[in-house]
């Protein structure tokens, strides 16, 4: 079930791994997390500007996306999850389990420190 209180906004520009977003309403917080919810690509925020423009970086390969595709703040601080557990284990750079074995973190680490 969606949630509609989401922050969302659409694809501006695509080059590269590089891609220009705007955000009408309510902007997305410094080094959060998007989703593009057609292709799925995740973004990571670098850049705010005024007039709801936003700068971001494409974190996968970006296949499948397009001008005016809409995406969704997916968590509002990048962070990894965390646990004791993690010792030994494999992740793939989203921090999702590659070893076949489920994960329960204990608590969320911000890659960026405390804002």
């Amino acid at each position: 079930m969606e949630r509609d209180d989401k922050i969302k906004g659409m694809i501006k520009s695509v080059k590269g791994q590089a891609v220009e977003l705007f955000f009408a309403e309510k902007m997305p917080p410094l080094h959060s997390l998007l989703r593009a919810e057609e292709s799925g690509s995740l973004f990571e925020v670098l850049e705010l500007e005024e007039g709801g423009g936003v700068k971001a970086v494409v974190l996968d390969f970006g296949r499948g996306l397009r001008q005016e595709e809409s995406v969704v703040v997916e968590n509002e601080r990048f962070s990894v999850g965390m646990s004791k557990r993690i010792l030994g284990r494999m992740f793939d750079v989203f921090g999702r389990p590659i070893d076949n074995m489920p994960f329960e973190k204990d608590f969320d680490y911000p890659l960026y420190g405390k804002e």
